[in-house]
């Protein structure tokens, strides 16, 4: 940003500004999704959508970097929380069988979107102009608020979302009518053993960790979204260390991801998550540790697209296997979590890429490292293929023990 003198490494406002962002979707992450557990996914998103517009206009407009920054800070208050409510929204509102392509969908999209916005970055240099591109695509995010549903599974927890589960439902299977399949067909029976505003209260963070039978595999599932966000975001911002056009290379990675996650869908069903996380983690995280190794150009840029892609499993795999390991009561305060330790190493990856001033092959065999290390943690939580969700956090636990 060179209207505020942002474009200097040395210049201590650029880890402000960026902290900010990370800082509010850290609050955020503590707040959005826990209430979600209580009143329901829909309300909330309703609620956080418009502030991104409003936000998103006032960073554009931003007079100084000072108010750029509080916008900023907010943007992450509100926005990082959409992403995790929506993956769990549409969790619970799939059949056992299309939960990991519904994932895969997303991720895609996801990262079409930055494929996307690195082209255009390319073209538009001007931050003021990028942030109007952002906000086009932060009004048709708020329009889809209008016909989406809420969560058919919250009628099982929260009595008085009971009636409009069971009409969420009815109306989810009225549209797959006559077809061969119901995509979008779950697994609900009727409303049981609703949780009391006491119990929502008592399921906090400190609850889940402390729990023995949820701590053995919240604490993988915490490791898992901190590396492999590490690995993944940690490459994109050494990108520019490489000697690449890092634009190009973002996009280019990028394209690559969104022609081929959408096909974890169909290996997951066939061959469960633990196989495909071990394998993902592996191939990405050896293809970084053998780079330095390597002279030949073509190649290095092959292995650098086998590592995009082999993260770029793993991290789709992080949010389809999450939100099947815990019950609905639960189910968004737990992604939350998760994705509050994602937020954090995607906070640590610039630093550690820029500030400690590393040599690119000690960096790409560190990241490398860390993202087999993710692979190793399908032996710590169990296989979730063709397993359904839990409503309950009591028959949950039970299930655990």
């Amino acid at each position: 940003v060179f209207e505020f003198e942002l474009y200097c490494s040395e210049n201590v406002w650029i880890g402000v500004v960026v902290g900010a962002y990370y800082v509010g979707a850290a609050l955020g992450l503590m707040i959005w999704p826990r209430l979600s557990d209580r009143v329901g996914r829909k309300g909330i998103l309703k609620y956080l959508l418009p502030w991104v517009v409003v936000l998103t206009i006032a960073t554009a407009e931003s007079p100084s970097k000072e108010l750029m920054t509080l916008a900023l800070f907010l943007q992450g208050f509100f926005l990082i929380s959409i992403s995790v409510l929506s993956f769990v929204l549409l969790t619970e509102c799939m059949a056992i069988a299309d939960r990991s392509f519904a994932a895969s969908i997303l991720n895609a999209v996801y990262a079409a979107f930055i494929a996307l916005f690195a082209i255009i970055a390319w073209r538009i240099p001007h931050w003021r102009s990028l942030c109007w591109v952002i906000l086009i695509f932060s009004l048709v995010a708020c329009s889809t608020m209008t016909w989406l549903d809420e969560s058919p599974r919250m009628g099982a927890t929260n009595h008085s979302k009971k009636l409009q589960s069971v009409k969420t439902f009815e109306k989810i299977s009225s549209y797959n009518k006559g077809t061969k399949t119901l995509p979008f067909l779950i697994n609900f029976g009727s409303p049981r053993n609703c949780l009391t505003p006491q119990e929502h209260r008592e399921v906090s963070y400190w609850f889940l960790l402390s729990e023995p039978s949820i701590r053995p595999l919240l604490l993988p599932c915490l490791y898992l979204w901190f590396g492999i966000s590490l690995g993944y975001f940690g490459l994109m911002y050494a990108v520019p260390i490489l000697n690449v056009n890092a634009y190009l290379s973002v996009a280019l990675m990028s394209s690559i991801e969104v022609i081929f996650v959408p096909f974890t869908s169909m290996i997951v069903e066939s061959h469960g998550r633990k196989s495909l996380l071990l394998s993902s983690g592996i191939v990405g995280g050896l293809s970084l540790v053998i780079f330095p190794f390597v002279a030949n150009e073509v190649l290095l840029y092959v292995l650098l697209l086998i590592s995009r892609l082999g993260m770029a499993f793993a991290f789709n795999l992080a949010y389809i296997i999450t939100p099947e390991l815990f019950a609905t009561s639960v189910r968004s305060n737990v992604v939350g979590m998760c994705s509050w330790f994602a937020r954090l190493s995607v906070f640590l990856a610039p630093l550690i890429t820029h500030s400690l001033r590393l040599p690119a092959e000690t960096l790409m065999i560190a990241f490398g490292v860390t993202v087999i290390s993710v692979g190793l943690t399908s032996f710590f939580i169990p296989e979730t293929l063709g397993k359904p969700l839990e409503d309950k956090l009591v028959k949950f636990v039970d299930t655990v023990k």
